[in-house]
């Protein structure tokens, strides 16, 4: 007689049977997880023997007397119509046991694949971009897919900040589709302003910072983040310096700003040999430009006599010409006198024989 016992558990039971020798076996009996979309049952159970399938939450057997081979392996294929549903628990028995033999499971959910990754990704301008870098899928039925992930759009262009989107898509053997959305930014360098060309005299007093500010879009203002990497200045000596500023933000994105310092030779220090020199040159130069004025204004006042002078010969000549014009001239009043007094002496004449006729 064989006496057995067994213990359930969740897709995996045990029995132990006994048999006349004292000798002890262990059986095992499993089936593998089953997903809403399985068309099979499949597990391990005690070779040579059958298994039968019972869907105790529809209360249908699902098959009868499968086989389990010499490998102790068994499959059960659902007939045409047949579904699994999500939540449906699945009975596998093994009758031949004594007090029998039993593993179930509970259909699971076939849900689609899951991409995963960084959703958010910063950038400095021009840095390298790997596209499928921390991104992977897993597929609970299909394991990793990620091998298989297409990339449906990607607009990043690290030579220019802004934001951009690359989307992610697989899909698995049930044709069921995720997607994966990435945020990828491309932060802006931060900008150093200020005064390109600063001209101090001679032990001027300098200050390198007075105009220098650094502002960034990300961080605000970076001022008080602002360094000097190089400053040759030295206002003792004149010459042309160039100074050199260095800024950098929060992203590791460094600005520069160059500004050229020209010095140059004090004219107002009058204990300079140097100075005195160049300030009597000047001086003589403007005696020089003096006395040639003097001689200019001279010469112009004489010009500007002679011209008077002529003028006023001119006009003088000018008026005696008009008076002449309006003179009547001595032949002309002559001969209007006598036309005159021919014409008084023929009315005369004319009157008196009017008389003598009355």
């Amino acid at each position: 007689m064989v006496v057995g016992n067994f213990s359930f558990q969740e897709n995996t039971v045990y029995a132990t049977e006994r048999s006349n020798d004292e000798k002890i076996d262990t059986q095992e009996l499993t089936v593998d997880p089953i997903q809403d979309k399985s068309r099979t049952i499949t597990g391990k159970g005690i070779p040579g023997h059958y298994v039968n399938f019972l869907n105790s939450t529809q209360r249908e057997q699902k098959g009868l007397n499968i086989p389990v081979d010499s490998e102790g392996n068994y499959s059960y294929s659902l007939a045409e119509g047949e579904r699994l549903n999500s939540g449906d628990v699945i009975i596998v028995f093994d009758s031949q046991v004594a007090g029998g033999l039993q593993a179930r499971t509970t259909v699971l959910e076939n849900k689609a694949p899951t991409i995963t990754g960084e959703e958010k990704t910063r950038l400095n301008p021009n840095q390298d971009f790997d596209v499928m870098s921390s991104i992977e899928a897993i597929d609970t039925e299909d394991g990793d897919l990620t091998n298989q992930l297409q990339i449906v759009s990607n607009t990043v262009d690290t030579s220019q900040s802004g934001s951009y989107e690359v989307i992610y898509k697989v899909t698995d053997l049930d044709n069921h589709e995720a997607t994966f959305t990435r945020t990828v930014i491309v932060t802006e360098a931060p900008i150093i302003t200020g005064e390109e060309k600063v001209e101090i005299t001679e032990n001027e007093t300098y200050s390198p910072m007075e105009t220098i500010h650094a502002t960034d879009k990300e961080d605000g203002d970076l001022t008080s983040r602002v360094k000097m990497i190089d400053n040759p200045v030295d206002i003792a000596k004149q010459g042309s310096y160039t100074v050199t500023y260095e800024v950098v933000d929060q992203d590791g994105n460094r600005a520069e700003f160059k500004q050229v310092v020209v010095v140059t030779k004090d004219i107002t220090n009058f204990e300079n040999p140097e100075v005195v020199k160049e300030i009597g040159k000047v001086n003589k130069k403007s005696e020089e430009v003096v006395g040639s004025n003097k001689e200019q204004v001279i010469s112009s006042e004489k010009a500007q006599e002679t011209l008077q002078k002529t003028t006023e010969k001119k006009t003088y000549k000018k008026s005696l010409n008009e008076d002449k014009k309006r003179l009547p001239k001595t032949g002309d009043s002559e001969t209007t006198y006598f036309m005159l007094s021919g014409m008084s002496l023929v009315i005369f004449g004319g009157c008196l024989i009017l008389r003598r006729k009355k």
